[in-house]
């Protein structure tokens, strides 16, 4: 649906940027505990095809957030000042893994890095969802996936996020 979508075109622009910035960019598709895959991506042109064809997974069976941490932390060891980006719907409890997020965020502070948030989602409880991002993210946003203009929606996302 819409917010798969989008979230799949906010990473296809976080990989532009990398490729813009000659960064790397690590990609961590999660949902489950059990489903998680990791890719790391060089920030070249040439590897956009590999990166539509990650894109093309979709697990579809809920958000474990720790399961996420867990690759962040073992993804970002070796990249210093390596920012984070969370790009979900927001289908898990944040309040109730806080020993979780507690460690991540002692993680990021340890490695010098930042975490971000996009929510994409039901726009009725995007501020809500976006502020409980806050709980180890240092700034999140909220894009309207039921905006009749993706163009207009993800600009404004963009803009937003340079505000910030």
């Amino acid at each position: 649906g819409p917010p798969i979508r989008w979230a799949k075109a906010v990473a296809l622009v976080m990989m532009d940027e990398a490729i813009d910035r000659g960064q790397p960019f690590i990609g961590i598709h999660f949902s489950s505990i059990n489903e998680v895959d990791v890719a790391r991506f060089e920030g070249k042109p040439s590897e956009l095809p590999r990166l539509l064809q990650w894109l093309s997974r979709f697990y579809g069976n809920g958000t474990h957030f720790p399961t996420a941490f867990t690759a962040i932390e073992e993804g970002l060891q070796d990249i210093p000042k390596a920012d984070a980006v969370f790009i979900s719907d927001m289908a898990f409890p944040i309040n109730s893994i806080k020993p979780q997020t507690d460690h991540f965020n002692e993680l990021l502070e340890r490695l010098d890095a930042q975490c971000f948030a996009v929510y994409v989602g039901n726009p009725l409880v995007g501020e809500a969802c976006a502020e409980s991002f806050k709980a180890f993210c240092s700034s999140a946003w909220t894009v309207d996936t039921n905006a009749s203009d993706g163009r207009e929606a993800i600009t404004g996302l963009f803009t937003e996020m340079e505000r910030s």
